[in-house]
């Protein structure tokens, strides 16, 4: 991840490929923070080796996030370095919300989210997390970063690079590459193949049946073992340090279990 500081609000501006090593950046729905969901919550519980702390909050409308913005900022009072809000995601349950990459294409939205995030949170930074664009060959992003610092406040804007050419090619870049790798993986593998679907629509919380693949990779692919998604790491990256281990984010429940990631 990069950031680039857009504002004052921010002391300095951090490129350096450790910063994920530095920021534990979590994400959240404003809606279930509203509600008062207990697993949304547990997510910003800050533990004292975390030199940074932000919480990135995924929403549609101004009505959402800045109410959730505001509560974030008194339960985490003192306790919270920036918000970020989500303008990055592409996945349909987001997207089709309006959250997400979805407010790249709705620039007056957007504004009035940042500007009213701005007031509820005070002291604390806005950041904006983004994609190039939305839809192939229509890149936007370069007509909105012009007016998320000068006309909206907005404290840094945030973007991914590719693994590797980030994160570097010694053994500290590889595994933390290898990390975000699998974590992607503990999400993929609940994807259903549509051939194995019984009824059609698929529902959301429809797990297949055990099944071989068409080949040793499609059959990882779908595994629910976080053992077989280092296997797959090993593919692309080379054998994982036999210290190595990995557990993923959404079982490990915020902090409290011993995790060694690389």
């Amino acid at each position: 991840m990069v950031l680039i500081s857009l504002a004052e609000k921010v002391e300095s501006v951090i490129t350096m490929p450790q910063l994920s090593q530095l920021i534990e950046y979590l994400v959240g729905l404003a809606n279930s923070f509203l509600q008062g969901s207990k697993e949304e919550w547990s997510l910003v519980r800050r533990h004292p080796s975390e030199s940074i702390f932000g919480v990135q909050v995924a929403g549609s409308k101004p009505q959402l996030l800045v109410p959730a913005a505001e509560t974030i900022a008194k339960v985490c009072a003192g306790n919270l370095d920036f918000v970020d809000i989500n303008c990055g995601c592409p996945i349909d349950l987001v997207y089709k919300t309006g959250s997400g990459s979805a407010l790249l294409d709705a620039a007056g939205k957007l504004g009035k989210i940042i500007v009213g995030m701005n007031r509820a949170l005070g002291d604390i930074p806005v950041t904006v997390k983004l994609r190039t664009g939305v839809k192939d060959g229509r890149n936007n992003a370069h007509k909105i970063m012009p007016r998320l610092g000068a006309e909206w406040g907005a404290a840094a804007v945030t973007y991914a690079e590719y693994g590797l050419s980030h994160f570097g090619t010694d053994t500290a870049g590889v595994n933390t590459t290898r990390r975000y790798l699998c974590e992607a993986l503990s999400f993929q593998y609940r994807y259903i193949p549509i051939g194995l679907l019984e009824v059609l629509p698929g529902r959301l919380n429809d797990r297949p049946p055990a099944f071989r693949g068409r080949d040793d990779l499609e059959t990882l692919l779908a595994s629910p073992d976080s053992r077989d998604w280092v296997k797959i790491s090993e593919m692309f990256l080379g054998p994982a340090p036999e210290s190595w281990s990995f557990t993923p984010k959404h079982k490990s429940n915020a902090y409290g279990t011993e995790e060694s990631q690389g």
